[in-house]
C-alpha cells in the first residue's frame, strides 16, 4: 500500500462501519482496514484516555439526559467500551461488575444499560472481550502459518516460549537451521498480525527487533496485513538493513526462499 492511500484511509477510519464502506470503495481486504483502525484506536486511547476520563461527570449528565453511550462515543470518536466504563463507573458501577457485564450483558437487570452495553459491544473494535479474543486468535493463526511454512522448508526452530528459558527477549521463531531469503541468511522470524505503518514499524524496532539483531543476528519480520510501500518480495527494514520485512505473500508463495543453509 502506498503512503498516499494509507493516509487517506487512516483519516477516514474512525469506527467499524467505516471498514466495510472503505473496503468496497477501495477494494481492500477488511482485515487490513481493521488492523489500521485498531492501531489508530489504540494510539488515540493512549493520547486522550486521561483527558476524557476527567470528563466522566459531564458524560454521565449527558447520558442521564438521554444521550446513549454509543452516541457519546461517536461524538468523541473514542472507544465505545471505554466511554461506557467512564459513564457507568461514575454512576456507581464497580469495575468488577462492569467487566462482568461486558462478558455477560444479559445479566444486567437495568433494561437501558443492558441494551446500551450490547450496542457498544457491537461497535467496539479493540476493547471488548470479543475483540480481544479475535486479536489473540489472529496472532496465534499468524504464528501457526509461519510454523507450517518453516516446517515445509524443513527448517528447525525454537519457539518463543521455549527460547524464553534462555533469553529474556526472544523472537517468535529462533531458527536452528539458518536459511537464505533473497540472498540474506536469517536467524529468526517475528510475526506481527498488524499493518506496518511508520509508527508501528519504529515502535516494533525499538521494543523488539533491534534487540533480536543484537542477540541473534539478522532476521525477518512478517507484517500479515502488509506495510507501507510493500511488495510481493521481502525488502530491507526501513530502520535496519539487518532485518528483512515481508507481508504474507512470502508465506503463501515461498519462491523467494532461495536455499536452506547446511
Amino acid at each position: 500500500m502506498n503512503e498516499d492511500l494509507y493516509v487517506r484511509l487512516y483519516r477516514r477510519l474512525n469506527k467499524k462501519g467505516d471498514v466495510f464502506k472503505l473496503a468496497k470503495i477501495f477494494d481492500i481486504p477488511e482485515g487490513v482496514l481493521f488492523a489500521i483502525l485498531s492501531q489508530k484506536i489504540v494510539r488515540k486511547t493512549k493520547r486522550d484516555y486521561h483527558g476524557l476520563k476527567k470528563q466522566s461527570r459531564r458524560l454521565l449528565k449527558q447520558w442521564k439526559n438521554g444521550k446513549s453511550l454509543l452516541k457519546l462515543s461517536e461524538e468523541r470518536k473514542f472507544s465505545p467500551v471505554l466511554i461506557a466504563s467512564f459513564v457507568l463507573r461514575e454512576n456507581g458501577m464497580s469495575k468488577k461488575h462492569f467487566r462482568e457485564y461486558l462478558h455477560n450483558p444479559q445479566e444486567v437487570t437495568n433494561p437501558r444499560i443492558s441494551r446500551e452495553i450490547l450496542e457498544v459491544l457491537e461497535e467496539e473494535v479493540v476493547y471488548s472481550p470479543e475483540a480481544a479474543e479475535i486479536q489473540r486468535e489472529n496472532g496465534k493463526n499468524a504464528e501457526k502459518r509461519i510454523a507450517e511454512w518453516l516446517d515445509k522448508q524443513g527448517t528447525e526452530y525454537i519457539t518463543e516460549a521455549e527460547a524464553r528459558a534462555l533469553h529474556q527477549k526472544t523472537p517468535d521463531f529462533l531458527l536452528k537451521d539458518v536459511f537464505s531469503v533473497n540472498g540474506k541468511n536469517i536467524f529468526w522470524v517475528e510475526s506481527k498480525a498488524s499493518f506496518g505503518d511508520k509508527i508501528q514499524m519504529k515502535g516494533d524496532y525499538h521494543r523488539q527487533l533491534k534487540h533480536y539483531v543484537s542477540l541473534f543476528g539478522d532476521g525477518m519480520v512478517v507484517y500479515w496485513h502488509g506495510y507501507l510501500n510493500d511488495t510481493s518480495s521481502p525488502q530491507d527494514f526501513p530502520y535496519d538493513d539487518h532485518v528483512l520485512i515481508s507481508n504474507s505473500d512470502l508465506i503463501e508463495d515461498s519462491g523467494c526462499l532461495n536455499s536452506k543453509e547446511n
